[in-house]
């Protein structure tokens, strides 16, 4: 039994050895990176010392790799992940500063909605990736956890990877991966962008949109006429309140144009008034 822990240990030591290679970093720089010291370092990749989960943990999200790469080496290290078959993340109790240790954690949105659908993707989001890469595995990714969870909490994660991806993304690289690796990985994620199409694709143009373009007056300005249509209808203002989990009052505002409503809503407005024109 230790004899196998020693291999299990030489054999995660190699792959951290291989990330840190693959980045072009001293063991003293990606130690600094990590928190920890060299000789701390040179301890794990050599495989002295089993790397603890929370470092481990650290390590993936500050350097966007698979955890279940470093915990098996199966897959490849840039890829997205199923946490079903993670080892490392399966023995996280749910009350752990999971969400909350670590600089570049997603939001605590999308930590609910994962703990709640573990057979989801992953996505993993840090600075030092080039914003044009991020944004194709961030769209890729989503378009894929469309496909496993119910509208609603399909709209909370969203939102709250948009937000946060684009808050990440606005920090300037810091270590790009090389060409290759960056090109195999934003391939891979292609085929699941051909899947984000329709209204959420849409709700997503209006929140990046939202953020970076002079252009979100015009594109809000036509889904508020069109809400206006529908909520002619008696009753149905009411019912769009409802289903936002918002005052009254607010609906009129934001179609009066007295208030422009946050990007968040901006989709759910979307989804709902795409469903009540189906109806008519």
């Amino acid at each position: 039994m230790k004899s196998n822990m020693r291999a299990r240990e030489l054999q995660i030591g190699g792959r951290i050895r291989r990330i840190r290679e693959a980045l072009r970093l001293s063991q003293a720089e990606f130690a600094e990176q990590l928190g920890i010291t060299r000789q701390r370092l040179a301890s794990y990749e050599e495989g002295r010392v089993a790397i603890r989960y929370d470092l481990a943990l650290r390590l993936c999200r500050r350097f966007i790799v698979s955890e279940k790469w470093l915990a098996t080496g199966l897959g490849d290290p840039r890829l997205l992940m199923d946490l079903r078959f993670d080892p490392v993340a399966a023995q996280i109790p749910v009350d752990s500063p999971y969400s909350k240790a670590f600089d570049d954690a997603l939001s605590n949105r999308y930590e609910e909605v994962l703990r709640a659908n573990s057979g989801g993707m992953r996505i993993q989001i840090a600075p030092q990736d080039d914003p044009g890469f991020m944004d194709t595995l961030l769209k890729g990714s989503l378009a894929a956890w469309r496909e496993a969870l119910p509208p609603e909490q399909y709209a909370t994660l969203c939102f709250g990877l948009w937000e946060e991806g684009q808050r990440l993304m606005r920090r300037r690289p810091l270590l790009p991966w090389p060409e290759a690796i960056r090109q195999r990985a934003e391939n891979s994620a292609q085929p699941s962008l051909s899947l984000a199409q329709g209204s959420v694709e849409k709700g997503l143009d209006i929140v990046s949109e939202y953020d970076n373009s002079k252009n979100v007056k015009g594109l809000m300005t036509q889904l508020l006429e069109r809400i206006k249509r529908v909520t002619e209808q008696r009753g149905k203002k009411a019912a769009l309140a409802r289903h936002l989990g918002v005052p009254l009052p607010s609906v009129s505002q934001w179609l009066s144009g007295a208030r422009e409503p946050g990007g968040e809503y901006a989709l759910q407005m979307l989804k709902w008034v795409e469903q009540e024109e189906r109806k008519q």
